[in-house]
């Protein structure tokens, strides 16, 4: 699975970005370039899959797959797909139906799993009187919140609850997946396999299990956000979790100066940030809100002349548009227009669904 994901970024991003690009859309890292590149090259649905992931494991698989002739890596350090790697990528589920759909619900699945993985865990000690157990989260919100929940319900009901539905989403998976997935879950008298240990039985790589695995998470919350009346214990842990802009914090605020009517130059002033930092955030609030206006940056006809020539030219790299276009236009409205028309083009497509991107 995780050489069926760096393909298809490969493959989408057209020889465009180097191997860290990729590594950082996958780990899903909050800066503008990434979150534009996500959703300019439509591979949004892996941003931060794989929130643990270091770039070293990306070395280590790349290297792999240019020893197996499945890609090839020029002297600028950016990758291409070969043909024996777009044969493995079409034999791959993921380049059929997958439930990632990372740029929405990377945050909140994570959320979903803590909080579900430590009230399974908490639910079925206790009703072995296993009052001293150790939990397996360490985060305190989420211990506060599973606290609270537990006190709330019944736990006898509780347990019965979560194993049937748990049990009923678990049989319409794979099985391999469904296997790792139970293996991990920590409860009663059982502790959780490690990643290595699973990997060592199943004589897969770790960061296969632990996509296989992520894949399920996010399997189980979009089923159980769109049937809560069909799986109303695992709809307890889906509280306070919605679809979120994606807007980091930081550009939140550079957005409220906007929406109150400052200038670029007085934000950088006021927020002591570099004008560079404060246009990142323009075009990030670009890519995800559907009424942000561009024309104060940018007029109508500029942004078409960019466009035009975007749509000739087939390419989303920006010195490439800078240079074609007589460097006539900043890198920032650049961008903003590709921002725009990226978000333009998505909203013909249907999101929260399997997809065979």
């Amino acid at each position: 699975m995780f050489e069926a994901i760096l393909l298809k970024c490969i493959l989408s991003l057209k020889g465009e970005r180097s191997i860290s690009g990729i590594y950082h859309l996958i780990q899903g890292k909050r800066s503008s370039q990434t979150l534009q590149d996500a959703r300019i090259y439509e591979i949004d649905r892996f941003f931060g899959v794989y929130p643990q992931l270091n770039k070293a494991q990306v070395n280590r698989v790349m290297d792999q797959m240019v020893n197996k002739g499945w890609i090839e890596i020029n002297e600028e350090g950016l990758p291409a797909i070969k043909d024996a790697g777009m044969n493995y990528l079409a034999s791959s589920f993921i380049n059929k139906k997958h439930y990632f759909n990372g740029m929405v619900y990377h945050r909140h699945v994570t959320i979903f799993e803590k909080r579900l993985r430590l009230l399974i865990q908490t639910v079925t000690c206790t009703q072995m009187n296993n009052l001293s157990f150790l939990p397996i989260e360490d985060d305190a919100n989420i211990q506060k919140w599973v606290k609270i929940k537990y006190k709330e319900h019944r736990p006898k009901d509780l347990v019965k609850a979560l194993f049937q539905e748990v049990y009923e989403l678990l049989l319409t998976v794979r099985e391999k997946e469904a296997e790792l997935f139970t293996a991990r879950l920590t409860g009663g008298n059982l502790t959780g396999r490690t990643r290595e240990q699973l990997a060592l039985r199943y004589q897969m790589l770790k960061e296969n299990v632990d996509l296989n695995i992520r894949h399920t998470w996010f399997y189980m919350f979009q089923q159980v956000i769109n049937n809560p009346r069909s799986f109303p214990a695992l709809f307890i842990c889906m509280e306070g979790l919605q679809a979120n802009d994606l807007i980091t914090d930081s550009a939140k605020q550079t957005y409220e100066w906007l929406r109150r009517g400052y200038e670029l130059e007085e934000i950088c002033k006021k927020r002591r940030l570099k004008m560079s930092t404060i246009q990142d955030h323009v075009v990030e609030a670009a890519l995800v809100m559907p009424t942000f206006d561009i024309t104060p940056f940018i007029s109508v006809e500029n942004q078409e002349t960019i466009g035009r020539m975007q749509a000739a030219l087939k390419t989303n790299k920006l010195k490439n548009l800078y240079e074609s276009l007589n460097r006539k236009y900043t890198y920032f409205e650049l961008r903003l227009v590709l921002a725009r028309t990226n978000y333009a083009q998505k909203e013909k497509n249907t999101h929260g669904q399997p997809t065979s991107s």
